[in-house]
């Protein structure tokens, strides 16, 4: 009898295999997902928005969020319950007709989270709120109808992208633009940075280049999250070898092209804007918290290009200074205006655009 010595070596191999096949998946059961319990537990892991569905890439602009979309639950912090509704345009805002009714005179507000308002309710942002105080004004004036175009991540080169494509549309009599200093950081690190996923949340570009593996294992592994978070942080220190947020508050030569950008996009919204019949106000919000000095230098910066322009300057530092005795006006971990906070902006855009009659 001739015995198939090749054949009885596969098949110890095989068994091999399936033998250590059975021992890692048992150390899995035993060591993984134990400790994906304790890092969950623990809260180790960076968290995630799984708001899927959300955000949806648009013709002409990178994203928005789906029109008719709702989101809601609790800030990613703790500190603030959200709740959402898009309209058919993908803003977190009423419903408004493309032509103006008779008799209003329009103001589209363009800006990033703090115009949409995140950290408090629709009536608490400060778009509304001012939209309310100058129609509760005494004596004959038309309606003043605010279009609230405030998305997030956006900055100087997609509010510019969002004007142009679907703003000028409303036909705006006035259009008032939110500057929030990390609009030169974000232009900095430039408009490919963010992205909708398949799933339709906004994330880093930095993330998607993980593969379908690497984001399944980011989504539903906090273990693995921990390394892949660090992976993509490391990969984004590139953009961050100084310290960027001190740059943005001084004339800095890392900063100094972003800076440039920035206005760069301001004067093609002017232009459009006064080709289109209407004006621009810029609005400086500034960042939390907005005691030190280097706070000054966005505002002398920002009013001297409005200057040379002709173009009106709003800026909320001194008030917002002043009130921070008194209130708590930015969430401490979310960065985000509160309901306060929002309040001190549209008290002063409200007084601003009224007392300077840029609205009848």
């Amino acid at each position: 009898m001739i015995t198939d010595v090749r054949g009885i070596d596969e098949r110890s191999a095989l068994r091999r295999w399936w033998r250590r096949l059975r021992i890692a998946v048992l150390l899995g059961v035993l060591v993984l997902f134990p400790l994906e319990g304790l890092v969950r537990l623990i809260g180790l892991a960076p968290s995630i928005d799984l708001r899927s569905g959300w955000m949806e890439v648009a013709p002409g602009i990178p994203y928005r969020p789906r029109p008719g979309s709702v989101i809601s639950g609790r800030s990613e912090t703790d500190e603030y319950d959200y709740h959402h509704k898009h309209n058919s345009a993908g803003l977190r805002d009423v419903e408004h007709a493309l032509i103006k009714p008779e008799g209003t005179f329009r103001v589209l507000g363009l800006g990033d989270s703090f115009t949409a308002g995140w950290g408090a309710a629709y009536e608490e942002t400060y778009l509304r709120r001012a939209e309310v105080a100058l129609n509760a004004r005494g004596g004959g004036h038309p309606r003043i109808e605010v279009v609230k175009a405030g998305i997030n991540g956006y900055f100087p080169q997609t509010q510019r992208m969002l004007l142009e494509n679907y703003g000028l549309k409303y036909r705006p009599d006035l259009v008032v633009v939110g500057f929030v200093p990390n609009d030169v950081l974000d232009t900095w690190v430039g408009i490919d940075a963010v992205v909708v996923s398949k799933q339709g949340w906004l994330t880093s570009l930095d993330a998607t280049e993980m593969g379908s593996l690497g984001t399944w294992l980011y989504v539903n592994s906090h273990v693995a999250r921990i390394p892949l978070s660090a992976l993509v942080r490391r990969k984004r220190a590139v953009f961050f070898n100084r310290d960027w947020a001190t740059t943005i508050y001084r004339p800095d030569e890392a900063a100094e092209q972003a800076w440039r950008e920035v206005l760069d996009e301001y004067d093609r919204m002017d232009r459009l804007i006064r080709r289109a019949g209407g004006r621009l106000v810029l609005f400086y919000i500034p960042a939390n918290p907005p005691l030190t000095a280097m706070h000054e230098y966005p505002e002398r910066r920002l009013a001297g290009w409005a200057a040379s322009r002709n173009v009106e300057f709003v800026s909320a530092l001194a008030e917002m200074r002043a009130a921070m005795d008194d209130e708590q006006l930015y969430w401490k971990k979310d960065g985000h205006c509160t309901p306060a906070g929002y309040r001190v902006l549209a008290d002063v855009l409200a007084r601003e655009l009224d007392a300077r009659g840029l609205v009848p």
